[in-house]
């Protein structure tokens, strides 16, 4: 995409996003955190990523070593929203829990 910001490459391999049960924040937060592990230069992705077009390239691993097993650990959607859940400033409607302040908001809030 031309004039876009492309994220860093961020790899969490053996890791699944848990889409099923649970507080949906609390999926969150383990995606975020993992994230915030392997991010050394947060502050300076957000200032290239604010207010600009975003391209990600993700790439599950379906038929991997997941623990997980059935429609929970393959639903593609729904693994896909909790990374997507990370990036705005807030992870939450109350505004509580801080995202990754790659992007203002998303429009599902």
């Amino acid at each position: 995409m031309k004039g876009s910001t492309l994220l860093p490459k961020v790899g969490l391999r053996g890791f699944t996003p848990r889409t099923r049960g649970g507080g949906d924040v609390a999926k969150k937060k383990v995606t975020r955190d993992l994230f915030l592990a392997r991010i050394h230069n947060l502050p300076e992705i957000q200032r290239k990523c604010r207010g600009k077009e975003l391209s990600l390239d993700v790439c599950f691993y379906l038929f991997g070593k997941s623990s997980l097993t059935g429609r929970a650990g393959k639903d593609l959607d729904n693994l896909l929203k909790i990374v997507l859940d990370t990036l705005p400033d807030y992870m939450d409607k109350l505004k509580t829990e801080r995202g990754l302040s790659l992007i203002e908001e998303d429009n599902d809030h």
